[in-house]
């Protein structure tokens, strides 16, 4: 069994949740809450020159975002800390399924950006991003705003939290703040009780045993794998070239057609309804076709890379690894 150096137990007894609109909400979490009054804050210009530097990382690739939210969100809080000084804290909002035993509710909800899914989006039962409280100055006065540093969502600067939660698709989903050093969190079933039960695990097992540098190394790795041969191959494909000319052709087309439809009767709602379904499906079929080259990265728990991109993870991690103990936990 894993050895998990301070986990803890513990039920979540939800008093309050976040809608659009309402101001931020708290629920407990015991061992695991931390006070944002005993955090530094800083200027927009100091969180934004941080969050630029992390991006120039070789050992960090932000972009694959169908996995390892955790481990992402943990390089950045180290970087912070050993580059800038600065202390973060993780901000985790769990989907309502995760809340009840019985699965109640939905999951987190994100566009994905490098358009790997099935339906172009991804699905998460919770979702962990680093935080961080910036300054701000109107007409004099001095204010405090709670953001949040997740590149997947804005790769240029950090987001306010309320933003932050709506981009993720789940009205009065739930959230809260742990300290930086968590980094993965699992859910235990209270059987005939609708609370949330869980633990999370600080990084004490996962950095010393390279699970955050593997992590790092795949989503290199499967972007590099992404970008020299799926899209190559994608651009190539004779039938998703096809149903590129056929879109725009119609898409050329499309005053002619107007006019036509105009002069048999049609409203203009009729024919904006008509075209929008023609871009659906020709959408759907360049979507369906892309989905036959990246089918295999979409989905974390399947992975499959050909033997040539899986062979450089191995190394790439220990690099990773090697980095992390001299660069970031000085």
């Amino acid at each position: 069994m894993q050895a998990i150096v301070k986990s803890f137990l513990v039920a979540f007894i939800i008093i309050a949740s976040y809608s659009k609109g309402s101001g931020q909400s708290h629920f407990s979490v015991n061992e695991y809450a931390v006070n944002l009054k005993n955090y530094p804050a800083y200027s927009a210009a100091e969180v934004q020159a941080a969050i630029q530097s992390v991006k120039t990382s070789e050992y960090f690739d932000y972009r694959y975002i169908n996995s390892g939210c955790n481990f992402k969100s943990h390089y950045i809080s180290l970087w912070l800390k050993a580059k800038f000084n600065m202390e973060t804290f993780k901000v985790w909002n769990f989907a309502k399924n995760m809340i009840y035993p019985n699965g109640f509710g939905v999951q987190l909800k994100m566009p994905d950006p490098n358009h790997l899914t099935k339906n172009d989006s991804i699905y998460w039962g919770f979702h962990v991003a680093a935080a961080i409280l910036q300054k701000r100055i109107v007409n004099g006065k001095t204010f405090t705003d709670t953001m949040v540093i997740d590149l997947p969502t804005n790769p240029n600067q950090s987001i306010p939290l309320s933003n932050w939660l709506t981009a993720q698709n789940q009205n009065n989903s739930y959230f809260t703040f742990t300290d930086r050093k968590y980094c993965n969190f699992r859910t235990v079933p209270v059987e005939g009780a609708n609370i949330f039960a869980g633990v999370f695990w600080d990084d004490t097992y996962s950095m010393n045993n390279s699970l955050v540098a593997n992590a790092l190394a795949r989503d290199i790795v499967v972007m590099k794998y992404l970008n020299e041969s799926l899209l190559p191959q994608i651009s190539n494909d004779n039938l998703m070239q096809q149903h590129v000319q056929m879109r725009e052709q119609r898409r050329a087309q499309m005053p002619q057609m107007r006019a036509a439809k105009k002069e048999q009767g049609f409203t203009d709602e009729q024919i904006d309804a008509e075209f929008k379904l023609m871009e659906w499906k020709a959408d759907s079929a360049m979507q369906a076709r892309r989905y036959e080259f990246t089918k295999t990265i979409a989905d974390i728990s399947n992975l499959s890379l050909p033997v040539e991109y899986q062979n450089q993870i191995t190394p790439l991690t220990t690099r990773i690894q090697n980095h992390i103990i001299a660069d970031l936990r000085k």
